[in-house]
């Protein structure tokens, strides 16, 4: 994959990352802009952070924390990636889990729960956390994987 393609792809992750935790802070009936849940703070500069992050060490034992290593991991099973970024005015790092498939030669991607600072269940698979529920349905979205492991979002069905 060339260097346009790959940062082209790790942009798309990104937006990804971006609109399931703003669909679920939507569906919480949180503010996403009050988080940070924006195009400044889901930046590239988060995701590469993200990749070397304390909760993702144990995802690349023996690879170079990058893109590439996720997809050719997902290709033997699921990844549980943490993403973190900064919301405006806060010190620490708001932080959101996702896990990662491979759908048929897609890329799946389901927000488990996030972090702002207090710890919110979104994926009914994971249940209650400090007596909050999570939303009853799964946020997820798929992205195509194309030559070479480039990704590509589906057109939107509207």
């Amino acid at each position: 994959m060339s260097t346009d393609d790959m940062h082209e792809s790790k942009l798309i992750l990104v937006d990804a990352f971006r609109a399931l935790v703003k669909d679920a802070m939507v569906a919480l009936d949180r503010s996403p802009e009050q988080y940070g849940v924006t195009p400044a703070s889901f930046d590239l500069a988060s995701l590469n952070k993200s990749f070397s992050a304390p909760g993702n060490t144990d995802l690349f034992i023996g690879r170079e924390p990058s893109l590439r290593a996720i997809l050719d991991i997902v290709n033997t099973g699921p990844v549980r990636f943490t993403f973190y970024w900064n919301a405006p005015k806060t010190s620490e790092p708001h932080e959101a889990v996702f896990d990662i498939f491979n759908a048929d030669g897609d890329l799946k991607i389901r927000l488990v729960w996030i972090a702002l600072p207090e710890k919110v269940p979104v994926s009914p698979r994971v249940g209650v956390i400090d007596g909050r529920k999570p939303v009853p349905w799964a946020i997820t979205i798929l992205l195509k994987v194309l030559s070479g492991g480039r990704l590509e979002p589906y057109a939107d069905p509207e």
